[in-house]
């Protein structure tokens, strides 16, 4: 009964089309007008004060202007190994923040030292870390994940190649399916 429809990326737009072509006979899906609104970055409170740097050092300021092409020249002619050092760096705090954070709620749970030790010692920070910090509901599908646990095995027990998966976040109180995730 809304004036607009919007799914929640250009996919799940394609998808609704489908879904509510029944309402509209006689009119392809395609002719809906379903739009799609995908979240974007606030990027002036998103970017790191590293990267901001950056932008100062190659624009001669920190604002960086998304919708200008030169700029976004400047930033792909920028050395790799500068790229790398700062997200190296930006990783590592990362991690000593997420250490922090877990003391300090397992601390509060009164989990043993040897369990808190245990688990902060096992984060790698040069492995790839896959993050899921969210507000946790089932339609988002964090346990997707384990569909295929022989293909899931063959991915994170490969040693030359580490992976671990971080997930962080809370399910609305009256949303049960989601607490138990």
């Amino acid at each position: 009964m809304s004036q607009e429809l919007n799914g929640v990326s250009k996919l799940h737009g394609q998808v609704t089309q489908g879904l509510f072509n029944k309402l509209w006979p006689g009119y392809l899906k395609e002719e809906l007008y379903i739009g799609y609104v995908t979240n974007g970055v606030h990027h002036p409170t998103w970017v790191a004060p590293e990267w901001e740097q950056v932008y100062k050092e190659l624009t001669g300021s920190i604002d960086f202007d998304q919708t200008d092409r030169s700029q976004w020249e400047k930033l792909y002619n920028l050395d790799d190994k500068k790229v790398y050092e700062i997200k190296t760096n930006l990783k590592k705090n990362l991690f000593i923040n997420i250490r922090k954070k877990l003391q300090a709620e397992m601390m509060d749970k009164h989990v043993s030292p040897r369990t808190l030790l245990n688990i902060s010692s096992h984060l790698n920070e040069k492995a790839l870390t896959i993050g899921f910090a969210r507000r946790f509901a089932t339609y988002k599908r964090a346990t997707l994940l384990f569909r295929d646990l022989d293909r899931l095995a063959k991915i994170v027990n490969d040693p030359e190649r580490p992976v671990q998966f971080i997930f962080a976040g809370k399910a609305h109180p009256h949303d049960g399916a989601a607490r138990i995730l």
